[in-house]
């Protein structure tokens, strides 16, 4: 299996968008900046619609229209961010291969997701309030996923 990941990231390091990345500082910070955009996009409909499902933003709302508003945008923001992140990936594969925390981060980001998909059909049927009750605590775990998503994202920049 370790010989399996470690060709995948040789491949996407000798990849044209990975040579042409590793080459160039200002490609590199072009696609850092999307991948950052992604994030906050992610972030915002993340955020918004767990602390509407908690009670704490949007209390008059149409807790169904609210998640139905925000997929659609979570979802582009998903695709750009992921996207954007194979390629900043593929312009040092080993540096990320070989990070400590790159591991960590991808097995909290899929719990993240699939926190915030388990909460989204939950709530987007015609929705009795016991059902709402009920993704409170998905709620509140998925923003502590995503904080930890982000936190270690950050620190893998670091070290």
């Amino acid at each position: 299996m370790a010989d399996l990941v470690t060709s995948l990231f040789d491949a996407l390091g000798r990849s044209p968008p990975g040579l042409f990345l590793a080459a160039s500082t200002p490609a590199f910070a072009a696609v850092q900046s999307i991948h950052l955009i992604g994030l906050a996009g992610v972030g915002g409909a993340v955020v918004a619609l767990d602390l509407a499902v908690l009670g704490v933003v949007f209390r008059g709302a149409d807790i169904t229209r609210v998640a139905r508003g925000l997929f659609g945008f979570f979802l582009v923001a998903l695709v750009l961010t992921v996207t954007s992140g194979l390629l900043l990936v593929s312009a040092g594969p080993q540096k990320y291969l070989l990070n400590a925390l790159f591991g960590p981060k991808l097995l909290v980001l899929a719990l993240a997701l699939a926190l915030h998909l388990l909460i989204y059909p939950g709530i987007v049927r015609p929705a009795p309030a016991a059902r709402v009750e009920l993704a409170r605590p998905f709620a509140a775990a998925s923003l502590v996923a995503w904080f930890s998503v982000a936190v270690i994202g950050r620190w893998i920049g670091l070290i």
